[in-house]
């Protein structure tokens, strides 16, 4: 372990500046092939508090020293293995939490004494000037800070001749090789490689070996599944394109949402050995804050403090001044908004769920083919196919009360002419599935289309003409008194296990389901929104009813399924 005591001593000469004691210093603090994880360890958090110890106005969480620990398994295995202990290390933590400090201060460390095996770094976030500001303030701390008088080489003297203060700063190199570029998770990087030219002349070509992922999502891009498919697919192409043996990625953010990229990596790699996941709430099982040095739990306690002279803050009055404790302080997103409560959905089964993988490229999910003896439905909601809202719908196995989804389909391309002989297709298939179409435009063009190919379509009579005979509408029209009457059925059936969800895609659609949504016809998100899949399915699920009693024969065990109906719907149960 180091010699604390003779360090201070070298360390007061070195601040004197003295060449020897600078050069002492910078030697004590490199971490070397024969150094034990705890020895790095210690070594990591001396260089941060001799370089960064202005920024530390509190001491240091479990969790910082979890952060830093992590980093040092990350240097060994590095020097002794020659790749990384940790292919991804998920850092997931409350606002304030200070997990990005801490990784920058790492970044540093490793940039100087790793330059070698860590050459090129990417910071990507969900816009660019956000990647840009990560990108400049390492440029900053490792020109402008007291990191210059002991590592004068890093940054080159034309370019420490002013403090970077712009938020454009997207790329820049060390003298010593390590290069960080800024990039935005909206634009692709898969194929990215840097061409070296060495000191003998040759080329020499390298991928990324490192990628930061910090702040890829917030409150408007989960709101659009558009566009975190799009992040999602840029992060995956990301991690492919590193360096196959020493590449490695560090993903920082807030866990904002059950359908978010964050949630999809802590699922992915919930029991990866190679990804080191650490979670960071505010408060711990038992309700004390996991930082207390910077927080206590009330605000009698913190008056109480602050009389002796120690200001905290209380995770009472945050509590009271947030709009989302749970999600943006206890990495729990917020159940208390959405309209199905956990215990309507915990009986579905995560693990058995179909992933988005298993979709084809043109938008379809088969999860089971079709049985011959079995009575489909397909519950279609259209869009105009230019982009936006997705055109979706959803195959539903119906055997008697009980409701399966068997396959769904969406996309924003597909114009309502070309839906309808599609959805013909499949419906075939099916047993000549029931089309059960959303008529709200443009629902009706989709029908227009669909009614002179296909005749088992669900309509209902809505008058009579002069002769008596009945007129009928076709589709179901979603209007302020049938979808709060869709969802409610849907409530219902959850609620007595009677649905079974097979698709990853629906199960998130249905867990942050809005509450404030219910009486929204419209809906709020114009840019691929998250929940047309759903609103698809809900239209089958609440006018599929009567296809038992329309297909079976069996008068007895119509009146058995009448009865289970009458039990479930009509005996006072409060589903609210």
């Amino acid at each position: 372990m180091v010699n604390n005591e003779e360090l201070k001593k070298i360390y007061i000469e070195a601040e004197k500046g003295d060449s020897k004691s600078v050069a002492l210093i910078r030697e004590l603090l490199r971490p070397r092939i024969n150094d034990s994880i705890d020895l790095i360890y210690e070594k990591l958090r001396i260089f941060q508090r001799i370089f960064f110890i202005d920024s530390f106005k509190y001491e240091d969480a479990e969790f910082h020293k979890e952060i830093d620990r992590t980093y040092a398994e990350q240097v060994y295995s590095f020097l002794n293995y020659g790749k990384p202990r940790y292919r991804g290390v998920l850092i997931i933590g409350f606002r304030e939490s200070a997990k990005t400090t801490k990784v920058k201060f790492n970044e540093v460390y490793l940039s100087i004494y790793l330059n070698d095996l860590v050459d090129s770094v990417n910071i990507i976030s969900e816009n660019e000037s956000s990647s840009s500001q990560f990108t400049m303030d390492l440029f900053n701390i490792l020109a402008f800070s007291k990191l210059g008088r002991y590592y004068g080489d890093i940054i080159a003297i034309e370019n420490r001749s002013k403090k970077k203060e712009s938020q454009t700063m997207s790329k820049f190199s060390t003298m010593t090789g390590v290069t960080f570029i800024s990039k935005s998770a909206r634009t692709t990087t898969r194929g990215t490689v840097k061409v070296d030219i060495t000191d003998d002349g040759n080329v020499e070509t390298k991928r990324p070996k490192k990628i930061i992922f910090d702040d890829i999502e917030n409150e408007n891009t989960i709101r659009s599944l558009a566009t975190t498919e799009q992040i999602y697919q840029v992060m995956e192409s990301s991690i492919d394109g590193l360096d196959q043996i020493v590449g490695c990625f560090t993903l920082l953010g807030n866990y904002l949402s059950l359908r978010g990229n964050v949630a999809k990596y802590l699922r992915k790699y919930k029991d990866s050995q190679d990804v080191k996941i650490i979670n960071i709430p505010i408060l711990d099982d038992l309700g004390n804050p996991t930082w207390e040095d910077k927080y206590c739990r009330t605000n009698k306690e913190a008056s109480e403090l602050a009389k002796k002279g120690k200001i905290k803050k209380s995770v009472e009055q945050i509590q009271k001044d947030s709009d989302n404790f749970q999600t943006e302080y206890m990495n729990n997103p917020s159940r208390s908004m959405a309209y199905f409560e956990d215990d309507l959905i915990k009986y579905l089964n995560l693990e058995t769920l179909a992933k988005e993988s298993n979709r084809t490229d043109e938008g379809l999910l088969i999860i089971e083919e079709p049985d011959n003896k079995a009575v489909y439905i397909m519950s279609v909601d259209c869009a105009k196919g230019v982009g936006g809202d997705q055109s979706a719908f959803v195959i539903t196995k119906i055997s008697g009360i009980r409701y399966k989804e068997v396959a769904n389909f969406k996309s924003n391309k597909i114009s309502p002419e070309n839906l309808a002989p599609y959805c013909v297709g499949l419906a075939q298939k099916y047993n000549q599935a029931l089309i059960i179409p959303e008529n709200n435009y443009p629902g009706n063009e989709f029908i227009a289309f669909l009614t002179p190919i296909y005749k088992n379509i669900y309509k209902t009579a809505v008058k009579k003409d002069e002769r008596g005979m009945d007129i009928f509408e076709y589709g179901v029209n979603t209007n302020s008194k049938t979808k709060p009457e869709m969802l409610l059925f849907t409530k219902r059936i959850l609620k007595d296990k009677l649905l079974e969800v097979s698709s990853q895609i629906l199960y998130d659609q249905i867990s942050e389901y809005p509450a404030d949504d219910v009486h929204t016809i419209k809906q709020k998100d114009g840019s691929g929104g998250h929940f047309d899949l759903f609103m698809s399915f809900i239209i089958g699920l609440a006018n599929a009813g009567f296809i038992s009693e329309k297909n079976t024969n069996n008068e007895m065990i119509d009146k058995i399924y009448e009865a289970q109906i009458d039990k479930i719907f009509k005996k006072g149960y409060n589903y609210r």
